[in-house]
């Protein structure tokens, strides 16, 4: 069984523009649940966290809560198209994988799958994409169809990690060996790259089909334009888990050792959070000309037992 990283959740407010930012601090610890690993937002009085055994938390504005839910294990990543249309891909048992939908109320089940689920991705128009070990299936609103990949469905072989689109003819999953699959809902074929198969990429994310980041290990990121993908130098060597994007000159990225990255459309800043933790998931969304960020910190993911999440708040 892949045991997710011990995580808290931090939340970072970035003031408007794509310049690094002064910040202050307030830390709320408790979080229901353990081990955040994903993030997903509507507004900020409508945020998901998922993560560690059975954990599914909400925050409503003034404080965070657990979502009862529907049998199942740990919830690897959160993401929707409204607060009445969230989804999250996780682990339903062994080895095997569900995709939970919350319609505003409640979570139900909506999809079991043979292997775990990582990532999940939604658009109206486009329909939902999940992925696992070696495995990405869609659904276009009443069917769910298995989507051929080539690679090895077996338990933590060729696993694809994240998957995230533009619209419905531009949709791409990441995943261990250096890979990038493209999809239309049909078929996927797999990305040139201009790095080789020793790069496992971790997070995907973008603002249109013609500004695309991908991130993983050894400091990686890499850049789609719409034409093709290019390395972003970074000079991080640590593993890159999260990101996120505003534009293409405001770009976030998180290290695994606790970095927070910004990227300006030439060069990168390193952001003071005030943590000395491991980060991890990264959302955002734009409020009245403000930027907020949320983002999982990860304690020692080596400790024999998960701890409760916790909130660090920027502003």
């Amino acid at each position: 069984m892949r045991r997710p990283l011990t995580l808290s959740f931090l939340i970072l407010s970035v003031a408007a523009g794509p310049s690094a930012a002064q910040w202050s601090w307030n830390l709320t610890t408790n979080l229901p649940g353990e081990n955040i690993g994903g993030v997903w937002a509507a507004s900020p009085s409508q945020v998901f966290a998922s993560g560690g055994y059975r954990t599914l938390d909400g925050f409503n504005g003034s404080s965070w809560f657990g979502y009862t839910q529907p049998p199942g294990a740990n919830r690897y990543r959160v993401w929707g198209t409204s607060f009445t249309d969230v989804w999250s891909a996780g682990q339903s048992g062994a080895g095997t994988g569900n995709l939970l939908h919350f319609n505003g109320s409640s979570w139900t089940e909506s999809f079991q799958a043979d292997n775990e689920l990582f990532g999940v991705w939604s658009q109206a128009g486009a329909g939902v994409y999940t992925v696992g070990d070696g495995t990405m299936y869609h659904f276009d609103g009443t069917t769910w169809t298995s989507i051929p990949t080539g690679l090895n469905a077996c338990y933590s072989c060729d696993r694809l990690e994240d998957v995230w689109g533009s619209d419905p003819n531009h949709v791409w999953a990441v995943g261990r060996y250096g890979t990038i699959l493209r999809t239309n809902g049909v078929t996927a074929t797999r990305e040139i790259l201009p790095v080789d198969a020793s790069v496992g990429f971790n997070d995907i994310y973008g603002t249109s089909a013609h500004d695309v980041w991908v991130v993983g290990s050894g400091g990686t990121v890499l850049h789609y334009d719409g034409f093709g993908w290019t390395v972003v130098p970074t000079q991080i060597a640590s593993n890159i888990v999260g990101v996120f994007a505003f534009a293409r000159n405001d770009v976030y990225v998180t290290t695994q050792d606790g970095a927070l990255m910004h990227y300006n459309g030439h060069h990168w800043n390193t952001i003071n959070t005030g943590t000395t933790l491991g980060l991890s998931a990264i959302y955002g969304l734009r409020v009245h000309g403000q930027r907020l960020l949320y983002i999982g910190a990860a304690t020692d993911p080596n400790q024999s037992s998960p701890d409760r999440g916790a909130i660090l708040t920027g502003t």
